[in-house]
């Protein structure tokens, strides 16, 4: 990309194989249109058109999403050398689509050298057979993660096994016994879910589901290595009069308020040190701004839309009790602030929701980004 004098030239954000690929291979002759976030809110249901125009929007959004959270995590040393001591790496994706987050994460890990010479099985699950095919086609197509090493690549992808499965959930108890079953005997490594409670919460009979972020904490405590992490992620529009970051919140920090608990949260750092005495959960706005950027920005303009630039989601990182003591007694010293900057506007003073002009004097040069770690430089708005 040439630059132009007086403007920075952002690097593409997915890896240009990648990219190239989607693009040139999978979108080929792509006729459709390209959705919104309404569009979107039944992927369970689309038709193949309609999931090519979701990888077309959507997929670089929860890549640049997932490799960097997992960024921050592999910048804590607790993290970094559980997962390089780990001889086998075990994923279940929860909702997986075409597997944005999926590539995201396999490449920070690749990156870190986190992969080298392991076995990766991962357990991808979703309602939509031609997000699979999609998914499949991606993963069958790794060598965009290394160069022109052919050997490489092959020494690579022999490690690297992918299941299936392709699940309609009727209802929450129905969504916990069919994950149930495909996790059964297994621990996981990394269990994640991206973008998905949103979309049987946007169903005619969502009540059937509620509460699901909190059944997916229980189905992550119970199937999580104790050395394991989980993420959660979704979409932050509204759903009615609510934000998802605060539906999640309404259904989450009670969770981890119950004593017994042994699952707790280590990101955002708001919800991590000061969760024991939150008491405005059921309006706390949470909000994290990744930018997105493209080679292929042609491809969109060819279809008379601009590129997507920016996402928002809402995000929280868990690992049972004792992991998760030992990371956060390791940020203590450095992370551990009175006040977080949870959104653009919000803030979390020691458990409280804050607006900007709340926000005591003498504290506005104490604040923290909740969703990063210091030992990182920051690359994304919040």
């Amino acid at each position: 990309m040439k630059n132009i004098i007086g403007h920075k030239v952002n690097s593409p954000s997915l890896p240009e194989k990648l990219e190239d690929f989607i693009f040139n291979d999978l979108l080929k002759n792509f006729q459709g249109k390209l959705p919104n976030h309404e569009d979107a809110k039944n992927e369970v249901g689309a038709d193949e058109t309609k999931v090519k125009g979701c990888l077309a929007k959507y997929f670089s959004g929860s890549f640049e999403e997932a490799n960097q959270i997992c960024q921050h995590l592999l910048s804590i040393e607790t993290i970094k050398e559980i997962f390089k001591n780990k001889e086998e790496i075990n994923i279940l994706d929860i909702g997986s689509g075409s597997g944005g987050n999926l590539m995201g994460l396999l490449q920070c890990l690749k990156e870190k050298g986190i992969l080298d010479n392991k076995k990766v099985k991962i357990f991808s699950i979703d309602g939509n057979k031609f997000a699979f095919k999609q998914h499949r086609r991606i993963l069958d197509n790794l060598n965009f993660f290394n160069g022109k090493n052919n050997k490489k690549f092959i020494d690579y992808r022999s490690h690297l096994f992918a299941n299936y499965f392709l699940k309609r959930f009727k209802n929450r108890e129905n969504f916990q016994r069919q994950i149930n079953e495909v996790a059964s005997g297994k621990k996981f490594d990394i269990i994640m879910s991206f973008q998905f409670v949103n979309e049987p919460y946007n169903r005619k009979e969502c009540k059937e589901f509620h509460p699901l972020y909190r059944t997916m904490a229980g189905l992550a405590y119970e199937h999580l290595r104790k050395d394991g992490l989980f993420i959660l992620s979704d979409v932050n529009y509204k759903l009615g009069t609510r934000h998802f970051s605060q539906l999640m919140n309404s259904e989450i920090i009670p969770y981890l308020q119950k004593s017994e608990r042994n699952l707790k949260c280590i990101l955002p750092l708001s919800c991590a040190f000061w969760y024991e005495k939150c008491s405005d959960y059921d309006n706390c706005f949470q909000q994290k701004i990744f930018n997105v950027y493209y080679k292929n920005e042609g491809w969109f303009r060819d279809r008379g839309e601009e590129a997507k630039k920016m996402f928002k989601f809402v995000y929280k990182i868990f690992a049972h009790k004792n992991l998760a003591g030992k990371i956060l007694s390791q940020l203590e010293k450095l992370e551990k602030k009175d006040i977080y900057k949870v959104s653009k506007t919000n803030f979390c003073y020691k458990g409280g929701r804050k607006s900007e002009r709340d926000i005591p004097s003498g504290k506005q040069q104490n604040i923290a980004d909740a969703f990063t770690l210091s030992s990182l430089n920051e690359q994304n708005e919040i």
